[in-house]
């Protein structure tokens, strides 16, 4: 598999991840987001979901930058939720589904990120023009 392809389906992947996160995540986040939800969870979820599409379509133009807001917002989320679930688990039930869910889909897009920032750094192919940067 050629660098460009293995960036292609990445970024296809990054685009899908967005516009799921738009279509099926925001209607259901918005719909339960209360009292039990503090600002720093508000901002991680709508880090998560306002920029993981744009921030995928900007990585075929400025990889680098793209990956480093991906990689930022998604670290972020992570850490958010997490802790958000950690803290449901020890003043309720367990609720695994919490904890592991909503810090693996974070998890993914900070792997998304880290993937743009990595493959900017190896200088691999440009996928708007198909060439390799110079240092």
């Amino acid at each position: 598999m050629s660098k460009s392809a293995l960036s292609w389906g990445i970024v296809a992947a990054g685009i899908v991840l967005g516009i799921s996160f738009l279509a099926l995540v925001a209607p259901v986040m918005l719909y339960t987001a209360g009292l039990n939800d503090n600002l720093w969870e508000k901002v991680a979820v709508m880090g998560l979901m306002v920029s993981t599409l744009p921030a995928s379509i900007l990585a075929i133009y400025q990889r680098l930058w793209a990956g480093v807001w991906l990689t930022l917002v998604g670290v972020y989320a992570t850490v958010v939720m997490s802790w958000s679930a950690y803290q449901l688990y020890l003043s309720h039930t367990v609720d695994y589904s919490e904890i592991v869910g909503d810090g693996f889909i974070a998890l993914l897009v900070a792997l998304l990120g880290v993937f743009f920032v990595a493959t900017a750094a190896l200088h691999w192919p440009n996928l708007s023009t198909g060439f390799v940067s110079a240092d």
